[in-house]
């Protein structure tokens, strides 16, 4: 530690910056220290000459090295280039990080990543184009609709206590910007709902049915994003 902050202090290389870069060429590396130390002990567990092969949950590697290798697949591309490089050193290359955020979650008992939960959403709306759904659904193997459930009460509990934003708040609306609504989400899944039967050309039930006339009696006293919403059906064939 004291050798990293004098290198990070001299204005060039030194001697002794050298002599360590020649045993361990990033023995102060430029990103947190946590991260190599994390991926020193993942790249411990898959053995000297053992690469990491997609879709098989991380087999043989312990739990909480299985949920950063999984985060490492989901944050691949915003990676620095030589943090990927030392990724592909284990076989995580841009096209097995790609396959892995897709592939089926194995539970390991491990505290969800962000990260994790993050490129199962991303997935999801990828195909659904939303994120609202119900607290039951899992989106391969992962449980997407508690994970979310979880995250919704997190933003709540932090905005009642500071008007800061959340952390993972611009991350989820960049996917949906209603993934956490202002308004009841019983409401955004009714509308997904109608919205998914509508693109089909299918004839709604007549609880959805009743349920869009009651919104359109009522369409002045709701939000301004509720009634973009709704008026973005008039573009679905019916």
């Amino acid at each position: 530690m004291s050798q990293r902050s004098r290198a990070r202090m001299a204005e060039k290389e030194t001697d002794r910056s050298r002599a360590l870069s020649a045993i361990d060429p990033w023995w102060n590396p430029p990103w947190p220290l946590a991260w190599q130390r994390a991926y020193h002990h993942a790249r411990k567990q898959c053995g000297s000459n053992q690469l990491l092969v997609p879709g098989d949950g991380f087999a043989g590697v312990g739990a909480a090295a299985a949920s950063w290798l999984y985060a490492q697949c989901a944050l691949f591309e915003e990676l620095d280039p030589r943090q990927q490089g030392l990724l592909r050193e284990i076989g995580i290359t841009a096209e097995v990080a790609q396959a892995r955020q897709t592939a089926r979650y194995h539970r390991t008992g491990a505290r969800i990543d962000f990260a994790v939960g993050l490129a199962h959403a991303r997935d999801y709306v990828g195909v659904h184009g939303h994120l609202a759904l119900p607290h039951p659904v899992q989106h391969n193997g992962f449980p997407l609709g508690r994970w979310l459930a979880s995250k919704r009460g997190e933003a709540g509990a932090h905005a009642r206590r500071t008007p800061a934003p959340w952390p993972g708040m611009q991350a989820l609306a960049a996917l949906d910007p209603w993934w956490f609504p202002p308004w009841a989400f019983a409401w955004q899944r009714d509308y997904h709902r109608l919205r998914l039967l509508l693109a089909a050309g299918l004839e709604p039930p007549p609880k959805l049915r009743s349920w869009i006339n009651e919104q359109l009696a009522q369409l002045q006293t709701l939000l301004p994003g509720q009634q973009r919403l709704l008026q973005e059906l008039k573009d679905l064939p019916v």
